[in-house]
């Protein structure tokens, strides 16, 4: 089966590939090797100087609106791309999926020069012993407005929570929660509670005075760092029954119903004194 190669622009196939898009973008170059393979771009989606290549059957790769972006784009088998709504890159991202595996990438990502996303790896490793593969490819899930600075790297099972920065150089292959700064080869959380804003310093001076206008109020959350031990639901159903007891019926509900936004929809500073005891006692 040969490879066929278009232009980025409205197209199906007698292997039926599809391509939905409203305009033709000349930049661009998609590449079939295989069969019912589908990409969609939004309308006022801009690809600059990209590549998206369909390796074999069945994958999806879908670009939201209003992203600007340059990529080199790689789907496997049964593999899904999605890249949210206002996602932008300075220079080209590498982006590539294998056997199956999603990569998930939220609305309002900014990512640097040479950033590496790939949901496992290009040759397989095994067990000697048990004959069994040990590199299988896995997820990433990156959330919304995750920025990743020079030559940040995410691998196979990444999890990264919105509002989160990842430093230089990073590597990133396991869970990283919202709102922090990591960073390092064997990554590390340096920061939480922090929140970051796209306007350059170079290019918009009064940044750096004090008060400066908070652009994208959503994403300014404390960071939930957590994990649901037997002992941290044990605290919660303690802290639930305070609730009952001494503070409005209606906190109480919203508790229940979704604790791990209650804190930031409460503001409460007692909530939120609770929430920095949680982190302590159930980090990733």
């Amino acid at each position: 089966m040969a490879a066929r190669t278009t232009p980025l622009k409205a197209y199906k196939d007698d292997w039926n590939n599809i391509i939905e898009c409203a305009s033709e973008q000349p930049e661009v170059t998609v590449e079939f090797r295989g069969k019912n393979n589908t990409l969609k771009i939004a309308q006022d989606a801009k690809l600059q100087n990209s590549k998206i290549t369909f390796l074999l059957n069945r994958a999806t790769c879908v670009i939201g609106q209003r992203t600007s972006f340059s990529a080199v784009i790689s789907l496997g088998e049964d593999t899904y791309i999605s890249i949210g709504e206002k996602t932008t890159v300075t220079s080209r991202v590498y982006i590539e999926s294998f056997e199956g595996a999603k990569i998930i990438i939220g609305r309002d990502c900014m990512f640097s020069t040479g950033n590496v996303i790939r949901a496992g790896d290009a040759h397989p490793i095994y067990d000697v012993l048990t004959e069994k593969r040990v590199n299988k490819s896995r997820d990433i899930i990156i959330g919304d407005h995750v920025w990743l600075a020079y030559h940040a790297v995410v691998l196979a099972g990444a999890r990264i929570g919105s509002g989160s920065i990842i430093g230089f150089g990073s590597i990133v292959k396991a869970k990283i929660p919202n709102n922090v700064v990591a960073v390092g080869s064997k990554i590390r959380i340096i920061k939480q509670n922090i929140a970051w804003e796209r306007p350059h310093l170079n290019l918009n001076p009064t940044l750096n005075s004090p008060g400066s206008k908070i652009i994208c109020p959503e994403y300014w959350n404390n960071t939930v760092m957590y994990e649901e031990t037997a002992f941290v639901k044990l605290l919660l159903a303690i802290y639930a029954n305070i609730l009952r007891l001494f503070a409005k019926d209606k906190y109480y509900r919203m508790f229940k119903s979704d604790h791990r936004n209650f804190f930031e929809k409460t503001k409460h500073p007692a909530n939120l004194l609770f929430l920095r005891f949680l982190n302590k006692f159930g980090p990733l």
